[in-house]
């Protein structure tokens, strides 16, 4: 990676530049924001990028094989901006959500194939951990047994409307330019892992429901329209023809209280284990003793990469990029992510079971 365009040049495009500077060689910096404020911003945290007030300026150059564009401005802009770098000649590496719409997903990933340029998204700034690849191999190992199923549940009791914003980002609550609320907004996350740990070959989700609980009041004229929980029954389709059931929900806002479980169980133990960066780097393994009472190994994980959430997605794209016998571009697979989540919307509004096909 030689050269690293950002389109945006917010809060997000900065983590993605921080995380630049963690590469070594780092890449040359550009960056593109039609706000002049946040142009002088960006300058005074990374003075030695080059600033452009447009990504067409900014893209119009010749492309460099390794070349990789950040998207990083709002959902409702993906689209365009994510398409305008692929016709370019450059990887992307889009911010979460990919798209807003399962459409605009399959466009992106068709791109992708025809530029034969790699297509990702964010989605993987917590499941790329080392902590995670070690609860993939206890998985695989059959600690815990065969016969699986996942609780995946977070579910916040909010004193306010909507999912997490800050007021002067109050687009997170309209629908047409967020694509979705709390689920699409941390749902990528959780699918992420699920992928990443068991690498099912489709998903499907067999029931949903989307919940709108009413808490507090936003100020007039602010559209809030999106979901503020989500709840699903999912199953988990794996390469060797097991099926694993997944209880699902994502809560921003609730009535009666909230709770936090992350847990695969069997029939020999359960597994759960700080799955977030800020939360630790314990693994607690839940089994019955010879007399049958419960016991909860609770093992430190050490092993370490020294890496933040925000430095994961750029560190995939270069992974990428260092396959050098041609590797596939995998903008049918991060496409397929997207289609999964839109999936639990679909059947949420139609309550018609829906999979999908992650390998095709």
């Amino acid at each position: 990676m030689t050269r690293l365009y950002i389109i945006g040049a917010g809060a997000i495009a900065r983590e993605h530049a921080k995380a630049s500077l963690k590469h070594n060689p780092a890449p040359e910096l550009r960056a593109a924001d039609p706000s002049p404020a946040a142009r002088a911003g960006f300058a005074k945290d990374f003075p030695h990028a080059v600033l452009f007030s447009s990504p067409e300026e900014m893209l119009a150059p010749p492309a460099l094989p390794d070349d990789v564009v950040v998207v990083a401005t709002p959902p409702w802009l993906h689209t365009a901006h994510t398409l305008a770098a692929l016709r370019s000649g450059r990887h992307v590496l889009c911010e979460k959500p990919l798209a807003t719409s399962v459409t605009e997903a399959t466009q992106l990933a068709t791109a992708a194939a025809i530029a034969g340029k790699h297509l990702l998204d964010c989605s993987c700034r917590f499941s790329a951990r080392p902590i995670t690849r070690e609860i993939r191999r206890r998985v695989l190992a059959g600690e815990i047994g065969r016969s699986l199923r996942v609780r995946w549940q977070s579910r916040s009791e909010s004193s306010r409307c909507g999912i997490e914003y800050q007021p002067e980002s109050r687009w997170f609550l309209d629908k047409a330019k967020a694509g979705g609320g709390c689920m699409l907004d941390w749902g990528c996350y959780d699918l992420a892992v699920w992928v990443e740990i068991f690498q099912p070959i489709a998903i499907t989700v067999e029931s949903a429901w989307l919940g709108y609980p009413e808490r507090g009041e936003l100020p007039a004229g602010v559209v809030c329209n999106v979901e503020h929980q989500a709840t699903a029954s999912l199953r988990l389709h794996l390469p060797d023809g097991r099926t694993v059931p997944v209880a699902y929900e994502r809560s921003a806002a609730s009535h009666g209280g909230g709770f936090e479980i992350m847990q695969i169980e069997g029939e020999r133990g359960a597994l759960d284990w700080d799955w977030l960066d800020w939360q630790g780097s314990k693994i607690r393994h839940h089994r019955a003793d010879k007399s049958g009472a419960t016991v909860v190994d609770t093992i430190e994980w050490t092993a370490d990469d020294g890496l933040g959430c925000h430095d994961r997605p750029l560190r995939a794209m270069a992974a990428l990029l260092r396959e050098k016998n041609g590797a596939t571009p995998a903008g049918n697979l991060t496409a397929g992510h997207f289609t999964v989540l839109a999936a639990i919307y679909e059947s949420a509004h139609t309550r018609l079971p829906k999979t999908v096909y992650l390998h095709s």
